[in-house]
């Protein structure tokens, strides 16, 4: 269990539960992110993540009321999840963004995302934009605040396989 990693610095940045960036990568069975600030777990810049049996819930926005993600996968980072639950996290549950980035899903339950505070636009269950690719099967999208699924620009690309998306 990594919870609670608070803010740092004069301006409240930070506080992610778990950040792998510039290639790392890493594997994980049976882990609970709770609580966590910006993310619970941020995948970016060429880095890889393995989940399985994975659990984010309760993130909260940075101190300026941004994010507050489930997972984040940004900048060509990829990850590849099987039996993941995002509960209760802000501005989205799991998010891809930009070229090169990649999401493979399997079992998947993403439920009561709400909005960041500074944000009013967002809440998403699933959200991929500017390039990104998601892979989703066995998947629901509950209650979300802003939609089940997002899918934003031009290159962005979604494969959805046995979804229920419900209100």
């Amino acid at each position: 269990v990594v919870d609670h990693t608070q803010l740092v610095g004069v301006v409240g940045e930070f506080g992610r539960g778990v950040d792998i960036d510039d290639g790392a990568t890493l594997q994980a069975v049976s882990v609970r992110l709770a609580a966590n600030h910006s993310a619970g777990l941020r995948i970016a810049d060429g880095a890889g993540a393995s989940v399985r049996g994975f659990v984010v819930d309760a993130t909260k926005p940075d101190a300026k009321g941004n994010l507050g993600r489930g997972i984040q996968v940004d900048v060509g980072g990829v990850l590849v999840a099987v039996g993941v639950r995002l509960s209760a996290n802000h501005s989205c549950g799991l998010c891809a963004t930009g070229k090169g980035s990649q999401v493979t899903a399997r079992g998947l339950i993403i439920d009561n995302t709400e909005t960041a505070t500074a944000f009013t636009g967002s809440g998403a269950g699933a959200w991929a934009a500017d390039g990104a690719t998601m892979d989703l099967e066995s998947v629901r999208l509950s209650r979300n605040r802003l939609a089940g699924l997002g899918v934003l620009s031009s290159g962005t690309q979604v494969r959805l396989a046995r979804a229920l998306i419900d209100a």
